[in-house]
């Protein structure tokens, strides 16, 4: 969904069937129209809590590509580039983006939670593992999921420090998403999608503090 609340965005095949670009679908119907397209496969897109941009990963042949689109000029800029980038988030001031590697990386370097200033800067690795990033409603902590042995919902400062246990999640699943509704502001939920051989989605309310 948009910052407005009247489209969303989708990333999904383009009309060649063979790169993705990057939709806005209006929610009272009509026709999607491509926001980010070219030859490339885009994906993961998030607005801008103003409404003015949209970060997108945009994949290469051996690289993602933390791309900030200007609704407005159509300019794009790269914010950061690394071998796997999944799940950008604004933080709700929009000064930050956040965004984790796979949750289990072929890559070490790059997995684990990020986040770097959304006007550039060098990229802060706040955990080395973990996924899914999503930022709590202080702005000052993220959420995020961790696997395995450790598995379930866990709490970082921004400013750095250990992770604290939020919620453990018991069980064989291994894919743990994080979503949010507007979860800018305090008091609303944090949704967690859990997939094995059916999906579950569940939220936890309110967020933890």
């Amino acid at each position: 969904m948009d910052a407005r609340g009247q489209d969303l965005l989708i990333a999904a095949p383009a009309p060649d069937g063979i790169s993705h670009w990057i939709w806005q679908v209006p929610v009272t119907g009509g026709l999607p129209q491509p926001v980010l397209k070219g030859a490339e496969h885009w994906d993961s897109p998030w607005p801008s809590p103003d409404g003015t941009r949209i970060a997108a990963v945009r994949l290469t042949a051996t690289a993602s590509e933390l791309v900030l689109h200007d609704l407005g000029t159509g300019d794009d800029r790269i914010v950061a580039t690394t071998r796997i980038i999944i799940a950008p988030r604004w933080s709700p001031d929009g000064r930050l983006l956040a965004w984790s590697g796979a949750w289990r990386p072929d890559e070490v370097g790059s997995g684990g939670i990020w986040v770097c200033p959304a006007e550039g800067g060098t990229p802060r690795r706040l955990t080395v593992d973990g996924a899914w990033p999503l930022w709590d409603s202080d702005g000052e902590h993220l959420l995020f999921a961790r696997f395995l042995e450790h598995r379930g919902i866990w709490r970082v400062p921004l400013a750095g420090g250990s992770p604290r246990l939020v919620r453990r999640l018991d069980g064989e699943m291994q894919d743990l998403y994080l979503q949010g509704l507007d979860n800018g502001r305090a008091g609303t939920p944090v949704l967690f999608f859990m997939y094995e051989y059916t999906g579950e989605l569940y939220a936890l309310e309110p967020p933890p503090q």
